[in-house]
């Protein structure tokens, strides 16, 4: 991540398989700012450490929310973001609505 400028992580709980997981591709490579021109549409899965790898376009802004609300709508728990910023790497916790 750190070599990375136009990558983020999203930390999905229950994220266990990778066929089950599919769902998150679909909902994730529709959001506008993910690089759907790269390998697996910019969606990269890692299921065994429950990561959702997002590619993104160069110089696009990410949307947080709509990247929470992707990872519900596909059935998973969004708990973290973690991106690379000019001050190092930044995580950013989900805040679900009391």
């Amino acid at each position: 991540l750190k070599d990375s400028k136009n990558l983020i992580l999203v930390y999905a709980r229950g994220l266990c398989c990778p066929s089950c997981s599919l769902g998150v591709r679909k909902t994730m490579s529709r959001l506008s700012f993910v690089d759907i021109e790269q390998p697996k549409k910019g969606v990269i899965l890692d299921a065994k450490h429950q990561l959702v790898h997002v590619l993104l376009k160069p110089g696009a802004e990410v949307v947080t929310d709509d990247i929470w609300q992707a990872i519900d709508d596909a059935g998973y728990d969004p708990v973290t973001i973690y991106r690379n910023t000019a001050s190092g790497v930044e995580t950013e916790q989900y805040k679900s609505e009391p």
